[in-house]
């Protein structure tokens, strides 16, 4: 009966599968967009919190949808307009949340762009609560919200550079400087927050080796920075890096363009994992190809992707077994796909 009721939303669809579970109808397709047109008349905050779940014990509220930046890897900042929430609609959100608990998460694409999170902040700090960030953008990032972050007694932020060399990154679309990221690791460590995570992609368009090798010589500099920052406390510094391999996104100005090749890819990881490991004490999270070709897949299949992934989950199959499955009924490569609206769908 639920299902059947929010058949009629707009912007809502059932899946096929589940139409086919519970005797329904199929949804109409394709499904028309729904835009809130107000956006501070539709409440954004969790109406329950559970051990359940990921970050469960906190009341995550959303402060603005869109983004300003206009990251050429990512979709979000070229296909919605940046809406911040007023400050009085997120306070409004935070006082009823407070029924709950007193630990937010404050959500947003750009969370430091919003043009009162000074305002946010300092509110938050005057009513003691405990606030943590869906991302920190090195830009963006103001002494009020590391503040803010370390008065709730975190001890963890991260950035994501996500290139090693300012060139990279510039091609990416984000201007960060090297001087920026390692002046964040200074501030942050400095105020408490002793446990780092830096973000990089591996397997972009354009990538050289010198790429990666500037990575290493980037969280060296950031290593340096942190411990100078507390001399006293060095044996609390804790540096950790997540590598992601570079998955094309329908929307988005880098999701046509040539990917360097696996072969050149894990030759890439593998200098990394040689780069991280001369400079000590830092970990390295590294990806799976397998994982990020089938992301690449499930990004560009349109609806025969679930019987492949359904099948897979059926026999106990890994990724690479999804990925074999799914190249016999479809062709997911970027490039053929000319109407992107319609793989976005």
């Amino acid at each position: 009966q639920f299902l059947k009721a929010i058949q009629s939303l707009e912007g809502v669809e059932v899946t096929e599968g589940a139409c086919q579970r519970f005797g329904l109808e199929s949804s109409p397709t394709p499904v028309r967009p729904h835009v809130a047109e107000a956006l501070d008349a539709a409440d954004a905050y969790s109406a329950i919190t559970t051990p359940m779940t990921e970050l469960g014990d906190r009341c995550l509220v959303e402060i603005a949808r869109g983004c300003p930046y206009r990251c050429r890897f990512c979709f979000t900042g070229h296909t919605i307009a940046y809406r911040p929430r007023p400050f009085e609609a997120v306070r409004e959100m935070i006082e009823r949340g407070r029924r709950l608990t007193q630990r937010f998460g404050l959500i947003a694409p750009a969370v430091g762009s919003h043009p009162d999170i000074g305002r946010i902040c300092e509110w938050c700090q005057s009513e003691r609560l405990e606030v943590s960030f869906s991302s920190l953008r090195v830009e963006d990032v103001s002494p009020a919200m590391l503040d803010l972050i370390a008065a709730g007694g975190q001890q963890s932020a991260t950035i994501a550079p996500e290139a090693g060399t300012e060139r990279l990154r510039r091609y990416l679309g984000k201007k960060v400087t090297d001087d920026q990221v390692v002046a964040f690791a200074a501030n942050a460590v400095a105020r408490g927050l002793t446990d780092l995570r830096l973000y990089f992609m591996v397997g972009l368009p354009t990538e050289q080796a010198e790429d990666i090798e500037a990575i290493g010589r980037l969280v060296a500099a950031t290593k340096r920075a942190a411990m100078a920052a507390r001399p006293r406390a060095q044996a609390q510094i804790r540096i950790a890096v997540n590598a992601a391999i570079f998955v094309p996104k329908p929307g988005a100005p880098l999701a046509e363009q040539p990917r360097p090749p696996a072969a050149q890819v894990k030759k890439h990881l593998q200098r990394l994992s040689k780069s991280l490991g001369a400079i000590g004490g830092v970990e390295l999270r590294a990806p799976s190809i397998a994982e990020a070709e089938s992301q690449r897949v499930l990004s560009w299949g349109g609806r025969e992707v679930f019987q492949a992934l359904l099948k897979t989950a059926q026999t106990g199959g890994t990724w690479r077994h999804f990925l074999t499955e799914a190249a016999k009924s479809h062709d997911t490569e970027p490039r053929r796909h000319k109407d992107t609206k319609k793989v976005q769908r």
